[in-house]
């Protein structure tokens, strides 16, 4: 559920509230003013093509200076969406790894889309950012697949 405590021409500051067990959190994103219900004045197209949900599970990146750790924010078949602490440098490929609940590590291959600034506090700030799967085995996208199905359901 999300709903909008700033909006601006292009993009609104949204609050996202996610529940795990145990764990209920509530995180400030920006979104686009089309996906909070405004008309978007900058002619955004939506270019995803698969359907996404929003999902919560670690990540790690390897890139060419180290590790980085985050968090889903929203998966499909086709890409990811985290949030992390630190931007990520922009290379060609990078080795992402998730880590589902009572599933196996799953190794993917992607590049990075976009990139923003998700969320800012007293204390820290932390980047979102888009990633397009470039290499994924196709039991891991069923997989995917499958995860969207069943929360799109419930």
């Amino acid at each position: 559920m999300a709903f909008i405590l700033k909006q601006f021409p292009v993009f609104a500051v949204a609050q996202v509230t996610t529940a795990s067990p145990g764990q209920v959190r509530s995180v400030p994103r920006a979104i686009r003013v089309s996906e909070a219900g405004g008309r978007d004045l900058a002619g955004f197209e939506e270019r995803r093509k698969c359907p996404r949900i929003e999902i919560r599970w670690p990540i790690s990146i390897q890139t060419d200076h180290g590790v980085v750790n985050g968090e889903t924010v929203n998966i499909s078949s086709e890409g990811v969406s985290i949030c992390c602490d630190e931007p990520i440098p922009l290379e060609k490929s990078l080795k992402i790894s998730i880590l589902p609940p009572n599933h196996h590590i799953i190794e993917i291959s992607g590049r990075i889309t976009w990139s923003d600034l998700c969320g800012i506090d007293a204390e820290n700030a932390s980047v979102g950012i888009g990633i397009c799967f470039l290499e994924i085995s196709k039991a891991d996208q069923d997989y995917f697949n499958q995860v969207v199905i069943d929360n799109r359901e419930s």
